[in-house]
């Protein structure tokens, strides 16, 4: 039985294929990255995936049970889902914001139970945003903020997180802030991550494995150390890179340095 998969998937939008036939197996608590020039297909991948756009053909399963025909509230408490550059009222109480995660499990009208109440907590607490439980979302830093949308998406429980870009308009310091946060996330609470990066070398330095699309194929598949090759990135962004391998901390790390589009 697999975990969680994408069989021939087909989808896009308008009739037009952004996702051409692709197949992908991950597994229990690990997190991989998508990486790919815009348009490729990222995303699109991501929110079929997150049931958010039913596909042409083919479907997303979990544990060999197609997602769409799988009651919300379960899918609720194996998949949630991020999308890229969330919104919320300014003035919207933390606690609050992350009580939301909670709305697949009783509907938008249905009490608020002690259990509810124990998953936010916990996640406010996951996330280090405890302190924060009173201040408005306006008030909060940028890795603050998206910190708090994470905290959401923890409270309702899933087992899968599915994140768009979650760097996006983070400085390097927050950025690091939010992927050390998920990487801990996978390793205390099994958490299985699938998210979009832009960034070659946080994809790198974070992930288990990645997955390079182009024009909604798959080019490339596997660990950092394997993707991150210099043909791959020639062929997947059209730029030239140098790869280094070093050590840090006893573990081998792999790092892409781009030289540009001119030979």
């Amino acid at each position: 039985m697999s975990y969680f998969r994408v069989e021939s998937l087909r989808v896009g939008y308008a009739g037009q294929d952004v996702i051409k036939n692709i197949s992908l197996e991950f597994d229990r608590a690990r997190i991989a990255t998508i990486i790919g020039p815009n348009g490729s297909g990222k995303s699109t991948l991501l929110k079929a995936a997150g049931r958010l756009l039913p596909p042409y053909s083919g479907g997303v399963f979990i544990e060999d049970e197609p997602i769409l025909a799988m009651e919300d509230r379960l899918v609720a408490r194996k998949l949630g889902i991020l999308p890229q550059s969330p919104t919320a009222p300014a003035d919207l109480p933390v606690h609050c914001l992350v009580a939301f995660g909670r709305t697949p499990h009783h509907g938008f009208f249905g009490r608020f139970s002690r259990e509810d109440q124990e998953a936010v907590n916990w996640a406010l607490e996951a996330t280090g945003m405890e302190d924060k439980r009173f201040k408005r979302v306006g008030q909060l830093s940028g890795g603050e903020r998206q910190r708090a949308w994470i905290a959401m998406a923890l409270a309702q429980k899933p087992e899968i997180l599915l994140l768009d870009e979650p760097t996006t308009y983070l400085d390097i310091h927050h950025q690091f802030e939010v992927l050390e946060l998920l990487q801990e996330l996978n390793r205390l609470h099994g958490l299985t991550v699938i998210m979009v990066l832009h960034d070659l070398n946080l994809a790198a330095f974070f992930s288990h494995r990645i997955i390079a699309l182009k024009e909604g194929e798959l080019v490339a598949d596997g660990a950092p150390q394997t993707v991150l090759s210099t043909e791959t990135i020639r062929r997947v962004f059209g730029i030239r890179a140098r790869i280094l391998c070093i050590e840090e901390e006893g573990i081998q790390r792999t790092v892409a340095i781009p030289l540009g589009v001119r030979s």
